[in-house]
């Protein structure tokens, strides 16, 4: 009598909807809370600075320019060239900086998830290697972004040509801008999925990237829209407390100064928990596809996996 070998297929696990995927994202941090702390002092330390440098430089310029005592042209266009170039200057300072937390952020909770604990150092190390990876698929993104925008403004501006009704026009307006976000709210999870993709698997950035998010997003629709809508949702208090802030006059500095601080911690932690909860959403798009759980080659589990089931049979 001889024995037979017969794959026997594993049970599948169960996947996380949008609230266990924010549970898992929120528990994240505490299985590693001495890097996760470091990443989040290494941020919002340079990120602080850059608010406070552009509160000094550019706000005395804004109110020069906002001003009706100055009535010379000359001054004018010099103030607004210097504030241009202000504004050019932080938006890359900007830009750097979320590119690298994003990649920091993103390894760590990678690293959390599937059970590899690293230090700060070995982190930062490993940032090095790759951040040409995460920076081109950013890049990416945001030209996707702005041809995007360019195309939404394109719709408005060929049907206000083609119609005389202000009621149609209006009407087309509010269709297009709905549809329009809510598509847009899909692109940012899909460009957040191809963010993660960069910086987790090797070779895979820019529009590789992306590509592959668009397929481990598919089936998990929902699932991305739901989560970029909570985590919209969570800003808009954040980003109204910050709009308040540098527009209401009659706040003193003490206490200007102490609500940008807080408005500082409350942006940071939203940006890195939002890294970490597409960091999870990954695995679980994985998951759901049947792929391998794996970071830097390292294979940590199987949705359809097999077992060797030994039985007899005769020959």
């Amino acid at each position: 009598m001889a024995k037979e070998v017969v794959p026997v297929a594993m049970d599948s696990p169960k996947l996380l909807d949008v609230t266990g995927i924010l549970r898992e994202a929120f528990e994240i941090p505490f299985k590693n809370s001495k890097l996760m702390l470091s990443i989040f002092l290494l941020v919002f330390f340079p990120f602080s600075l850059l608010v406070l440098a552009h509160y000094l430089l550019s706000g005395p310029l804004i109110i020069e320019i906002e001003s009706q005592e100055s009535y010379d042209l000359s001054i004018n266009h010099q103030n607004a060239t210097i504030f241009v170039c202000h504004q050019f200057g932080f938006s890359i300072a900007f830009s750097i900086l979320s590119i690298f937390s994003m990649a920091i952020t993103i390894h760590a909770s990678a690293s959390t998830y599937i059970g590899k604990s690293l230090n700060l150092k070995e982190t930062l190390l490993r940032i090095i290697t790759i951040w040409k990876r995460p920076t081109i698929t950013w890049l990416y993104a945001m030209l996707i972004t702005l041809a995007y925008a360019f195309l939404v403004l394109m719709l408005f501006g060929a049907f206000s040509l083609i119609t005389s009704s202000v009621h149609a026009l209006i009407t087309w307006i509010g269709l297009v801008g709905i549809l329009g976000m809510l598509f847009y709210l899909y692109l940012v999870a899909v460009w957040l999925l191809g963010l993660v993709i960069s910086v987790v698997e090797e070779g895979s950035y820019g529009m590789k990237a992306i590509g592959k998010a668009v397929e481990l997003i598919g089936g998990r629709r929902v699932q991305g829209f739901g989560l970029i809508l909570v985590l919209g949702m969570l800003s808009v208090p954040i980003y109204l407390l910050f709009s308040l802030n540098v527009i209401e006059d009659e706040i003193g500095s003490a206490t200007r100064f102490v609500i940008g601080i807080i408005t500082t911690v409350l942006l940071c932690c939203l940006n890195l928990f939002t890294f970490v909860v597409f960091t999870v959403f990954y695995y679980q798009c994985k998951k759901s596809h049947g792929e391998k759980v794996e970071m830097e080659g390292r294979e940590t589990y199987s949705l359809v996996s097999t077992a060797l089931h030994v039985v007899d049979s005769v020959p």
